[in-house]
């Protein structure tokens, strides 16, 4: 028997491993002649085993967890196509090893960070992601403080143009050209969100 995991990501992963596995073997009672649902079995049991045996140290475990902390009201393993991702192990692709499936894992958990973020205008998330040692988790705070910085200046130029102030003194306190304001703004609809 391995030692328990203390990382609780790792031992969220191992439990929804475990509970695919458990479904998996309902199914495979249900539907004895898809193959597909014991091979998932298999699969499952055993990345479960696998992921307990990961430690903090682990980059793609401490990927996921940088993610899930910044969203904790997301669902089981944290995220939502987390759980698809596990959920389809052995149907959609042939016997992932760990690291692809926690590969999988991150790239699904940006998305899913990424619909977290859809609305929510507060950058404290993505700043936290921007400042990671992790260059994949700083590279995803990055790109989110983008999108958001983009929102952001839309608002406040419409603010501004509201407000009375010229294309020049928007530019000059944007530190932008004029000519790249108007080639981003000109013709857009700026009242809306005023």
């Amino acid at each position: 028997m391995c030692a328990a995991n203390t990382n609780p990501l790792a031992r969220s992963l191992a439990a929804a491993l475990e509970g695919n596995a458990e479904w998996r073997e309902m199914k495979a009672a249900e539907y004895p002649e898809d193959e597909r649902n014991e091979v998932a079995v298999i699969l499952s049991k055993g990345l479960a085993t696998e992921v307990r045996k990961r430690d903090d140290s682990d980059a793609q475990i401490r990927r996921l967890a940088a993610l899930q902390a910044l969203s904790p009201d997301l669902h089981s393993v944290g995220l939502e196509n987390c759980d698809q991702v596990v959920s389809r192990i052995g149907f959609t692709k042939a016997a992932p090893s760990l690291e692809t499936l926690l590969a999988d894992l991150v790239d699904a958990a940006i998305d899913d960070y990424e619909l977290f973020l859809d609305g929510n205008n507060d950058p404290s998330g993505p700043l936290a992601l921007a400042q990671s040692d992790d260059p994949v988790v700083a590279s995803v705070g990055i790109r989110y403080l983008r999108l958001w910085l983009a929102d952001r200046e839309e608002e406040v130029v419409a603010a501004s143009r509201a407000a009375g102030q010229s294309w020049h003194q928007i530019s000059r306190h944007l530190g932008r050209s004029v000519s790249a304001l108007h080639e981003r703004y000109s013709g857009r609809d700026l009242s809306v969100g005023v």
